[in-house]
């Protein structure tokens, strides 16, 4: 006959048998049996001083225990931690190994952090070792992201001459070394390889401290939009055009050009807020369905030279962060803002994408390429980044 107890070292539960024995006199003695743990003890020794026995020796029970267990049974059960680095918060789960004695190990698995240790490590160090490796962490991370999420943002800001510069940063798996820069609508914009260190990042910016600038104070400022009123003037293909309202008995905002002005019949039951952005919409489709014929005309007139296969599927799209994109399946997708720039730039965009269709990445063979049928590409290029972060709507 035997008793059965249990005492708690380490984090780990210990199950265990109490043997009495009449022959055994002073004596303790403790075996490990596959997962059996077995106390022999003389016949009268009270339950408590079993208990300190076993506990004194827990630790080399718990080793002889991992040793004899199935390598899928050798860990402690997860421990959950986060930690915080440059804006993002990395949440782990943390194995305790009794096979790893300095190393750390890292593991990414369907969008979970798995980081095994030494048993004894302190959560401290763990931290500190998952905040080293958060960039590497980060990009394995962003793998399990739908498409439309795969960067992650963080927030930073550096002070130069006396202004403060904040900025966004967006790591991407794509990007390898350079380091992107954008101004839009008024928000710094930095794009890094996805292992880039924040004191490279904060270089960086340092560096287009003037040019960030520069780009902030051509930037409208926040929260001051078109108020769509006689006067006032909105871009189309590159020129100002004056707006003209008149009020006038129709169900929605109409728009017409005519004679170098945007003349805007409004219905007289529209007011306040309802009707700016009831004109708002109205632009918007307007330069949309402008944009659509614009943009096929350019892709129809330049197929000859860089089309592939069928020709592609051209999308009128409302994307704040790019002109223009080309997907793997030859689809071309364009800012609806480019009507808003003069023809030479839209020539410039259109003529971007399709490259793509050839070379996927911006190569040196990609520039080759673009050099071979628009010379004058990079000034084309300089003049388009000056647009950014200034057009309305």
């Amino acid at each position: 006959m035997f008793e059965r107890d249990r005492i708690s070292a380490a984090g780990t539960v210990i199950h265990y048998e109490v043997h009495r024995s009449k022959r055994r006199k002073k004596t303790l003695q403790i075996t490990v049996d596959g997962q059996t743990v077995r106390v022999a003890v003389p016949w009268k020794i009270k339950t408590r001083e079993a208990r300190e026995f076993v506990r004194k020796h827990a630790a080399w029970i718990i080793k002889s225990l991992s040793h004899l267990a199935p390598p899928e049974r050798r860990r402690t059960r997860p421990e959950s931690d986060s930690v915080r680095v440059e804006g993002t918060t990395i949440k782990y789960e943390v194995i305790r190994s009794r096979r790893l004695k300095r190393t750390f190990r890292f593991s990414v698995e369907r969008g979970a952090v798995w980081v095994e240790v030494p048993w004894d490590a302190y959560p401290e160090a763990i931290r500190s070792a998952v905040r080293i490796r958060a960039p590497m962490i980060i990009s394995q991370l962003s793998q399990y992201l739908p498409k439309s999420r795969r960067k992650v943002t963080e927030r930073d800001s550096v002070r130069v001459a006396g202004t403060t510069i904040e900025y966004e940063v967006h790591r991407s798996s794509r990007r390898k070394k350079s380091v992107q820069i954008r101004v839009e609508r008024g928000v710094v914009l930095v794009v890094v390889p996805s292992v880039a260190k924040s004191g490279v990042i904060r270089r960086a910016v340092r560096d287009r401290a003037e040019w960030i600038l520069n780009k902030l104070s051509q930037a409208p400022p926040e929260g001051i939009q078109k108020r769509f009123v006689n006067g006032e003037s909105l871009p189309y293909l590159g020129e100002d055009v004056r707006i003209v309202v008149r009020f006038a008995d129709v169900p929605s905002p109409e728009i017409r050009l005519d004679d170098g002005r945007f003349r805007v019949a409004v219905p007289p039951n529209l007011r306040g807020k309802r009707r700016l952005e009831a004109m708002r919409q109205a632009f918007i489709e307007w330069y949309r369905e402008r944009a659509l014929d614009q943009v096929t005309e350019c892709v129809d007139r330049w197929w000859p030279k860089l089309g592939r296969g069928g020709r592609s599927r051209v999308l009128i799209r409302n994307q704040r962060r790019r002109w223009g994109s080309c997907a793997s399946d030859g689809t071309i997708r364009i800012n609806w803002r480019v009507i808003m720039l003069e023809p030479s730039l839209i020539e410039y965009i259109v003529v971007h994408e399709l490259a793509h269709l050839s070379v996927r990445n911006h190569s040196s063979d990609f520039k080759k390429l673009m050099a071979s049928v628009l010379p004058d590409f990079r000034d084309r290029e300089k003049r388009l980044g000056q647009t950014e972060g200034i057009l309305p709507l």
